[in-house]
């Protein structure tokens, strides 16, 4: 009925596509947030949200939505097959138990580059859609991303990105581990639906504290170059550039916030993105678990109905 990697390809989109729908309102606070710098005027997630809610609507929580679906699914549905594919692959490699945490380590690592080498400009037009609130769908905003920026532009950020897979090799072997750990106690062959739950929301919880400040770099990359009227009034973003013309790299704009913002920008929008994310992923996580086991039923039977 399906192959082993088109289970994981449907599990990963389905469960980001739960994760969207239920996180959305708190990825824009987060998203709006990263962008904060030391000019902007300082408020509250309550009254951030009061803001949305007075000048956008509800509707405007939902500002970026088609954009982080089209960015989050495929993301999800890239990153789950590589790394299991990665995984396989690595422990035979390696001669060892696909348990080991070298194995998840180094899985991670690599499907997080492939992700993120892949979808790259769809995060960056989910940010700009969130900011700037394109008009159009995510199509139109990648075309206009391209007159505006030009191809170089689909790719910004993409190097913070790349430091993030840090993230992955440290969130996957906690959970993998907490897994493990869990099972074992409670001499299980797999997690119940609860342990799920709790393992993911530890494990990113664990990985977001230690990996936080690339995601800030990563979204202030996304917005060099924008005009500030187009941004929300309320964000003041940062637009500067080198003497050449051109927009600040990785290691420029590091230096730029540590020597006139201090450490503490690098964790601008961190209890929103915790909201966000540890939620989010316990739910990605959970709906991919909880999926794959049923799609690996279903192949099971369709093959023992063939025999």
């Amino acid at each position: 009925m399906f192959s082993q990697p088109l289970e994981y390809t449907i599990a990963g989109a389905a469960g980001g596509f739960a994760s969207c729908l239920i996180t959305q309102p708190l990825e824009l606070l987060k998203t709006r947030a990263q962008m904060q710098n030391a000019a902007s005027e300082s408020y509250s997630l309550w009254t951030a949200a009061r803001f949305i809610a007075r000048n956008e609507g509800v509707i405007g929580f939902y500002r970026g939505l088609e954009a982080m679906v089209i960015a989050l699914v495929p993301s999800w549905a890239v990153y789950f097959p590589c790394y299991g594919f990665f995984k396989h692959s690595i422990s035979q490699l390696l001669h060892c138990p696909d348990t080991e945490s070298r194995v998840h380590v180094s899985a991670a690592l690599c499907a997080g580059c492939i992700t993120a080498c892949t979808t790259n400009p769809l995060w960056v037009v989910k940010t700009r859609m969130q900011a700037e609130g394109y008009q159009g769908n995510v199509i139109d905003s990648l075309r206009y991303l391209v007159r505006q920026d030009g191809v170089r532009g689909l790719f910004k950020g993409l190097n913070a990105s790349l430091v993030g897979t840090a993230h992955a090799g440290i969130q996957f072997p906690v959970y993998e581990r907490l897994k493990l750990t869990i099972a074992g106690y409670q001499k299980k062959e797999q997690c119940g639906t609860l342990d799920l739950l709790a393992a993911s929301s530890l494990s990113k919880l664990v990985a977001t504290i230690i990996t936080y400040p690339h995601q800030v770099l990563r979204t202030r990359l996304h917005m060099t170059g924008v005009e500030p009227s187009l941004v929300s009034s309320r964000i003041t973003i940062t637009t500067s550039t080198l003497p050449s013309g051109r927009p600040p790299g990785l290691l420029q704009l590091t230096k730029e916030i540590m020597h006139k913002e201090g450490w503490r920008a690098m964790y601008n929008g961190m209890l929103a993105n915790t909201m966000q994310v540890v939620p989010a992923c316990a739910v990605t996580f959970t709906t991919f678990e909880l999926m794959l086991r049923w799609l690996s039923t279903l192949r099971k039977k369709s093959q023992a109905e063939l025999v």
